[in-house]
């Protein structure tokens, strides 16, 4: 780096290349990161994550709209599913702080040409920060942020950001108990994805809403919510909310004494939790295995 600088033109343009490079090489691995190819990815990720950083502080730095958008998604459930969270809210933090301040006139420029670009990219920056504060249990930060970044997204046509947003709200209002605004939150995150076919956020949102059900100890309805959640597998693989939604609608059948029924769909669900090595996601199913059990009465299990 210190020969490539004494030739100022020729180190930004190899900085440039390099940062557009790895921000299209993440934005590739979007769907392997969340599926059969999860574990892997991660690893893949991992080795790189020194070129990864350089590149991502050069984008951020440069106000480069849309390699940050493409590098957004994968590194976010990079750093969620290793459980760096700290270096998530670090990361977004940091780039909330620097966005603005390299471009004419900051946040308040009247630039039409990039004012777009920057609301949006800018914006899903906030949702990213929003959402590691809410895996940090910083819930009431959370809600800040997600304010601020709704702000921004709300009058501009960006539907991924919005979906984002409000399922990330029903998340944050379902830890804070506040189940009513909860479904709500996840009802418009999934009518925006159905809009323009985010089948993945649609997936989720199912699964997200059967966990809030069953929190209410409605269990018809979040069996509803999972099974149809279930049933977009084919349209869109994630390890996690599949093993999730397996989990809990085992433990729905084992509470309505349906056994048979509900370990298959344990067993299921302990395959899928393993293969994402989340121990967040582990835990919850060795727990509802754990209940399960001793409903049936076999407290040694």
């Amino acid at each position: 780096l210190e020969k490539l600088k004494k030739d100022p033109e020729f180190f930004l343009d190899v900085r440039t290349r390099h940062s557009r490079f790895f921000s299209a090489w993440l934005a590739s691995l979007d769907e392997d990161i969340r599926g059969e190819e999860q574990i892997q990815t991660l690893h893949r990720i991992a080795e790189e994550i020194d070129n990864i950083r350089l590149a991502w502080n050069w984008t951020i730095s440069h106000s480069m709209y849309a390699e940050i958008r493409q590098a957004i998604s994968s590194l976010s459930w990079f750093y969620e599913l290793r459980g760096w969270y700290q270096e998530g809210i670090d990361t977004f933090q940091r780039a909330v702080d620097l966005f603005c301040v390299g471009r004419p006139g900051g946040c308040e420029s009247t630039d039409e040409n990039s004012e777009l670009e920057h609301a949006m990219t800018h914006g899903r920056l906030l949702v990213q920060l929003a959402h590691f504060h809410y895996c940090g249990g910083q819930y009431e930060q959370s809600l800040q942020e997600y304010e601020r970044a709704h702000d921004l997204l709300a009058s501009i046509p960006d539907g991924v950001g919005l979906a984002d947003l409000h399922r990330g709200l029903a998340q944050v209002h379902m830890k804070r108990k506040d189940f009513k605004r909860a479904l709500s939150a996840c009802e418009n995150s999934r009518k925006i994805g159905q809009r323009m076919e985010y089948d993945w956020n649609n997936k989720v949102c199912l699964a997200l809403a059967g966990t809030i059900q069953f929190s209410i100890g409605d269990y018809e309805t979040a069996r509803s919510c999972f099974e149809e959640s279930l049933a977009l597998v084919e349209h869109t693989i994630d390890l996690r909310s599949t093993a999730i939604a397996r989990a809990y609608l085992g433990r729905i059948l084992a509470l309505r004494g349906e056994f048979k029924l509900a370990k298959e769909n344990f067993q299921a669900s302990w395959v899928l939790g393993q293969k994402t090595e989340d121990p967040t996601v582990v835990g919850q199913i060795q727990a509802f295995l754990g209940f399960s059990a001793m409903d049936e009465g076999d407290l040694d299990q």
